[in-house]
């Protein structure tokens, strides 16, 4: 989850040693880590169908359909969780996020409409000991998941009638 990133370096050109000694580029993304001091917060966000501007139909010189998107709809949320901290003042620390996300939507096409939604939960988790100034151990796990489910309609571009179902 980008929310779990704490910095992010881009090289481009020859790259050092430590990173391969590669051409051409390289991200370095270096993740969010716990301190001594307990930290929180969480985060909304909704994308409402209503907010959304749309186009009419995508047609061919010839007036014939080229893409239908007129009739595409989609809602969007996802929140997110974290807390971080000391296990272990000055020792053991923790870093963890929670982001669950869904889309609602309509994606239509020429002869076709698809409804459904898609939900995904993304976590990422750190654990650090630092066993000296000049030693440490760490632990992350990242994950994804994403399922979706939905039903595919017939559907007329011109009229934008919606028609039976076809299957799910």
């Amino acid at each position: 989850p980008w929310e779990a990133i704490a910095q992010t370096e881009i090289k481009t050109g020859g790259i050092d040693p430590e990173f391969g000694g590669a051409l051409g580029g390289i991200v370095n993304a270096v993740s969010k880590s716990g301190s001594n001091e307990f930290e929180f917060g969480a985060y909304g966000r909704i994308d409402p169908e209503a907010t959304r501007n749309h186009h009419g139909n995508l047609l061919k010189t010839d007036g014939s359909i080229y893409k239908n998107t007129a009739q595409d709809e989609s809602t969007f949320t996802r929140a997110s969780i974290w807390a971080s901290g000391a296990i272990i003042e000055d020792s053991v620390f923790f870093y963890a996020l929670y982001s669950p996300q869904k889309n609602d939507y309509k994606a239509a096409y020429n002869t076709t409409l698809d409804a459904g939604e898609t939900t995904s939960d993304r976590y990422f988790g750190k654990l650090d000991w630092w066993i000296n100034d000049e030693h440490s151990l760490e632990f992350t796990t990242i994950g994804f998941t994403k399922k979706g489910r939905g039903t595919s309609y017939l559907n007329n571009w011109e009229t934008q009638e919606v028609g039976e179902s076809t299957g799910t």
